[in-house]
């Protein structure tokens, strides 16, 4: 169990992604269970796949968010296997549709930038909804109670049933989804262990004004030097538990010298 541990942790540490997200609130509170958690995503997958329409004319995002239109659309409004299976099928139903879309002729610039987006939006809800039938998929074949393997549940029973229980994996993934939601990335940095590093830069990050530009790219920075320096620590960390693992079974030392310092990237843009 505690080589499996590490070496999943091993596995997670791999690649280390910073992304940045301008939102326009933010709750500042802490979940209240996994449950819950997976309850903030599913709800707001389905508020954002109701908001789209669909117009060559004027592709926007609508306001609507009843509940009773939502009905229509969704026989599952809870956020277990059922509810996710039911989201990623609309997801890829609305997919298509802005696909389909974006073969006219006559779009504008704008009109494209949005269903570019929107594809993409609609990709993200699709594998991160496969990700969390996976968890629940992983949960039915550890236990055959309901209660246990999955979160269909109403509203009113989430804060009466015990927590679900994942392990660190799961459990990152549920945050990650949950931290990101249907935001949009403005600008986003992968560090791969073997020292290979690559930016995005989304357009709609280059119609900000210059001054917004510059503080985004500084917060971006600064979150990336902090992330490499949590990841090596991690991997020192990671290094003295395989390696007191690895003695334990062999006798033998695995050398778990520091890691040298990364050096400060080079300024966005």
């Amino acid at each position: 169990m505690k080589k499996d541990f590490i070496k999943n942790l091993g596995n997670d540490l791999l690649r280390l992604e910073v992304n940045t997200i301008v939102k326009d609130q933010l709750l500042c509170s802490k979940p209240r269970s996994h449950r819950w958690e997976l309850y903030d995503i599913a709800s707001a997958y389905r508020e954002l796949l109701i908001s789209y329409t669909v117009s060559p004319i004027e592709p926007k995002i609508g306001e609507s968010k009843d509940s009773a239109e939502m009905r229509k659309e969704f026989k599952n409004l809870n956020a277990g296997l059922e509810s996710f299976l039911e989201i990623q099928h609309f997801a890829e139903i609305k997919r298509d549709e802005f696909k389909q879309e974006l073969e006219r002729v006559h779009l504008t610039e704008l009109q494209i930038d949005v269903l570019n987006e929107r594809v993409m939006l609609c990709e993200r809800v699709i594998r991160q909804s496969q990700q969390m039938i996976d968890i629940f998929l992983d949960l039915q074949n550890d236990s055959n109670d309901p209660i246990e393997s999955d979160n269909d549940f109403s509203v009113m029973r989430l804060n009466h049933l015990k927590d679900l229980k994942l392990n660190p994996s799961q459990i990152s993934i549920i945050r990650k989804a949950n931290e990101i939601g249907t935001q949009r990335v403005l600008l986003q940095t992968v560090v791969q262990v073997e020292g290979d590093i690559t930016s995005y830069i989304t357009t709609r990050f280059l119609h900000f004004p210059e001054r917004e530009q510059k503080m985004i790219k500084e917060v971006h920075e600064s979150s990336i030097m902090t992330s490499i320096r949590m990841w090596q620590y991690l991997f020192q960390a990671v290094s003295r538990l395989a390696g007191t693992v690895f003695t334990g079974v062999t006798g033998k030392k695995v050398n778990s010298s520091p890691i040298d310092t990364i050096s400060k990237p080079k300024r966005i843009g």
